[in-house]
């Protein structure tokens, strides 16, 4: 844990950044090695009635959830020996795909390279979620248009179909599936009226992206999870900044061979720094810092991997050092603009690396 001199430097910072109006609050976890190193507030959780954002305060970790749960539990799929081979073509779990995607595969998938497009936009209502499924899968199949030269485009559509065949592996749905991490859980998140009375599991206000905004505490800011009913493989997830830091540091030891759930075999098979299957800043369903304005900031090292939650959330961890940063905010309020955050996020990394971690 850090001494009270560098709380103080780290609480004033997470002020100045709201200050500049990059978000109402802020919650931040810092992680070295094996080591959790603390959890850090900042600013209020609600705008409405301005309540601060504590040490348990949930957030919609949006797309976070892509390495938080889906690339996890491909991870443990692999290991349990449920995936055979990540280059296996999509045929071999959806034999009734007659387009050109039955031929992409996980690893095209993981690394946004299998053609799909970046958005679903036909959520049409069924009654049920097993016939929104029956229809994305359709949808996506017909639609498909197959390019030989396979660009990379960040795909949210990609990763939903991965959420679909973990939930086709496992015969469970995305949110049982997961149910084996403290902190972290799929939405809604709706606190009955007991654990509110004990103020247990208070959740960050965030504004939705429809026209004429609502409120949301508890329900995902992503349409297309929303219509999925609140689990899907690209968004989905609530949590706080420590349930993050406890993921990243479980990560980090069983790359390192010192795992309980996950070989190092099995973790350095999907964090592969050489691999030639690499597009972009992609590597197998994580995102590394790119050359020039990464969200990262410029003192990362070459090791890293993480990825950004459009809420407002981020995580990023040197593999090597174990350098680990859990930023969590709601960045869609009143008055505030979105793209700030963004802006002010990369040097708020590298502050830390200065002044906090080149110093431990």
């Amino acid at each position: 844990m850090l001494d009270k001199k560098f709380k103080k430097k780290i609480n004033y910072k997470l002020s100045e950044l709201i200050r500049a109006g990059a978000a109402p609050g802020f919650q931040l976890a810092l992680g070295l090695k094996d080591e959790s190193l603390g959890v850090f507030c900042a600013g209020i959780r609600d705008f409405r009635s301005h309540r601060p954002v504590l040490d348990e305060t949930w957030f919609d970790l949006a797309s976070l959830t892509k390495i938080l749960s889906t690339v996890d539990l491909l991870m443990q799929a692999v290991q349990e020996k449920k995936i055979a081979d990540l280059n296996l073509p999509l045929k071999t779990w959806f034999p009734f795909f007659s387009s050109e995607l039955k031929n992409q595969t996980v690893l095209d998938l993981l690394n946004h390279c299998s053609g799909l497009p970046a958005v679903f936009e036909e959520t049409r209502e069924f009654n049920s979620r097993e016939e929104k499924i029956k229809f994305f899968l359709k949808q996506i199949d017909e639609t498909y248009v197959f390019q030989a030269e396979r660009p990379t485009l960040y795909s949210d559509v990609g990763f939903m179909l991965l959420g679909i065949l973990l939930e086709q592996l496992y015969s469970k749905r995305l949110r049982d599936l997961f149910d084996h991490k403290e902190n972290l859980n799929f939405g809604p998140q709706h606190p009955s009226f007991f654990s509110r009375a004990l103020g247990l599991k208070n959740i960050a206000a965030i504004e939705s992206l429809d026209p004429s905004p609502r409120l949301l505490k508890g329900d995902v800011q992503d349409a297309r999870a929303e219509w999925l009913g609140g689990d899907a493989g690209h968004s989905g997830l609530f949590g706080t900044a420590i349930g993050v830091e406890n993921w990243g540091q479980e990560l980090f030891r069983s790359y390192h061979g010192k795992g309980l759930r996950l070989s190092d075999r099995t973790t350095r098979a999907f964090i592969a720094f050489d691999s030639p299957v690499r597009k972009a800043s992609f590597l197998n369903g994580f995102d590394t810092p790119s050359s020039e304005n990464s969200q990262a900031g410029k003192k990362f090292g070459a090791t890293t991997i993480g990825h950004l939650g459009y809420t407002g959330c981020s995580f990023w961890m040197d593999i090597e050092t174990g350098r680990r940063v859990t930023l969590l905010s709601h960045r869609f309020a009143p008055g505030l603009v979105p793209e700030t955050l963004r802006k002010l996020r990369p040097a708020f990394h590298d502050w830390l690396h200065e002044e906090v971690f080149s110093k431990l």
